[in-house]
């Protein structure tokens, strides 16, 4: 099928549509053959050509004219693994009030389906008996899913259940503004922007941009954060010499390659269309973009500095999870002063100055510190707390991505699959004031957008704020008492307190950094990101 796809792409074959679709739903049923999501991952790294799968199939349907077919395709080739996890927790009222029976019958399936995912261990052999029966159930299981959701989408009102989103259903995600989706393939590059639910889509060619200039962009990055040191491992940061000044230059060059190459485009068809200014916009990123901090990308002189500040910048790794992360949040009672959970380790140096700020704020504040941060609490914690601070070291596992891991007490760890086997249907707002918190695996699949920050948005959390690299060791408490300073509203007592203001009140923290002599450098502050609702 692969083949197929490449072929009728290159000939300008009519098949092409279908080869794509075709090979993106084969590639999702195969990678349910697998027990657990670190063998699925595996198995996406095996197949030559996966990487480029989905990007390649948005770039066919812009060059035929179909952007509404690119936005479709797009939605169904990002974020496989976290996609299927999602749909075995599925929401099944509507089954319910239609067939009762069926929907017992989908909820035990998805259940055990569930559990076989984020229960397995791991580390067993490939080949042991063990993973053998995990294999063989695992087969049995999906086969009966499929039968299911087959009977389910025959009953009459159901029949878009667990189907490919369609554009009709996906636009809504520009609700509370534009969303940009950006696609660079080797065949061409593109920004498409939904602008607002109404309008048409946005097509912005980007001529300048191909894989591999972005590819230099990220060497270059990570050239400057390996002369600054910014490691995964702090023992060894601390027994290296750090060059601040070159790091800075670097990062310097990456955010101006990055507006010449990329946002400048975009950000010129936005102040065409009017978009106001301190408006919120989302980005939607594809390959190794995911890794780079489009946020803060900038010309830092002339004319256009102004614009590439106007806005409020937020991410997310699929359209489906920003519009699900905004599901019944009208529902939920707003409150002046929100339960907060602060956890911390006290391998950090500013780590009780941090969570201070955060204890005199004027709100119910809970914690966690030092001993009391073991796996069990944190989980329990996390049950109980709709709002999370968590001050700590965050590792990133580039060959085992769903191990990257939160730092607790006495060096244990709380992974990205124990965080899937959570669910949090309270959770809104998670600061994770931790290194690495929002990346994501650079070489072999950036596209499923695997960081701890999408654990906790998989877990329940609808807004989180992360960190693309390490953390400065001054920036927690700086974040913890501009951020909960400005969002809490402590001189307004009897205003109500809104998780999703937390873009906005991010944009105003790095701000404040920068005017700080400590924090004014481009590594402390750009790291910081905000993703979700």
């Amino acid at each position: 099928t692969l083949e197929w796809t490449r072929l009728a792409h290159q000939y300008k074959h009519k098949s092409a549509t279908h080869a794509y679709r075709k090979a993106l739903l084969l590639l999702e049923e195969c990678s349910t053959i697998f027990p657990t999501p670190e063998l699925q991952h595996n198995f996406f790294q095996t197949v030559q050509g996966i990487s480029e799968l989905a990007t390649n199939a948005v770039s066919w349907a812009i060059e035929s004219g179909d952007l509404q077919e690119a936005v479709e395709v797009w939605e169904q080739g990002r974020g496989i693994l976290w996609s299927k996890m999602r749909a075995y927790r599925y929401p099944i009222e509507q089954l319910k009030i239609h067939n009762a029976v069926l929907a017992e019958q989908f909820e035990s399936v998805t259940q055990q389906l569930d559990q076989l995912t984020t229960t397995h261990n791991a580390g067993s052999q490939y080949l042991s008996s063990h993973v053998e029966k995990q294999l063989t159930r695992k087969r049995q299981l999906n086969e009966r899913w499929h039968d299911l959701v087959r009977e389910i989408q025959g009953v009459p009102g159901l029949e878009t259940f667990l189907t490919v989103p369609s554009f009709s259903n996906i636009r809504k995600v520009a609700s509370e503004g534009p969303v940009i989706l950006i696609n660079v393939s080797h065949h061409r590059s593109d920004a498409l922007v939904l602008y607002n639910v109404q309008s048409e889509l946005i097509n912005v060619p980007l001529p300048d941009t191909s894989k591999g200039t972005v590819f230099e962009i990220v060497g270059w990055l990570a050239k400057g954060l390996k002369l600054g040191q910014i490691s995964n491992s702090p023992a060894e940061s601390s027994t290296l010499a750090r060059d601040d000044t070159s790091m800075n230059e670097t990062i310097h060059k990456v955010l101006s390659h990055l507006w010449k190459y990329v946002v400048c485009h975009i950000f010129q068809k936005l102040d065409e269309l009017g978009l106001a200014k301190n408006s919120r916009l989302w980005w939607c990123l594809s390959g190794k973009l995911c890794t780079l901090p489009i946020h803060a990308a900038q010309p830092f002189f002339g004319p256009q500095q102004k614009l590439s500040q106007r806005y409020i910048h937020s991410y997310t790794s699929t359209l489906s999870s920003l519009i699900r992360a905004r599901e019944d949040v009208d529902k939920k009672e707003r409150r002046t002063t929100p339960k907060i959970l602060a956890i911390a380790t006290s391998s950090l140096p500013k780590v009780y100055e941090e969570i201070g700020f955060i204890e005199n704020i004027g709100c119910d504040v809970q914690k966690l510190i030092g001993s009391e941060v073991t796996h069990d609490t944190m989980l329990d914690g996390l049950s109980k707390s709709p709002w999370i601070h968590f001050a700590s070291h965050g590792h990133l596992d580039a060959e085992q991505p769903f191990k990257s891991s939160f730092e607790l007490h006495e060096n244990a760890r709380l992974t990205i699959l124990d965080l899937l086997k959570a669910n949090l249907p309270n959770a809104e707002l998670a600061v994770l004031s931790a290194c690495h918190t929002a990346a994501v695996d650079q070489e072999n699949t950036p596209d499923e957008g695997i960081s701890l920050a999408a654990g906790m948005q998989f877990c329940g959390f609808r807004g989180v704020v992360g960190t693309l690299w390490a953390m400065d060791d001054n920036a927690g408490p700086i974040l913890a008492k501009e951020f909960y300073k400005k969002l809490i509203h402590p001189e307004n007592p009897n205003k109500t307190v809104d998780f999703k203001d937390a873009a906005k009140v991010l944009k105003a923290v790095t701000k404040e950094m920068r005017r700080n002599e400590e924090l004014n450098a481009l590594h402390c502050w750009v790291p910081l990101v905000h993703i979700g609702a």
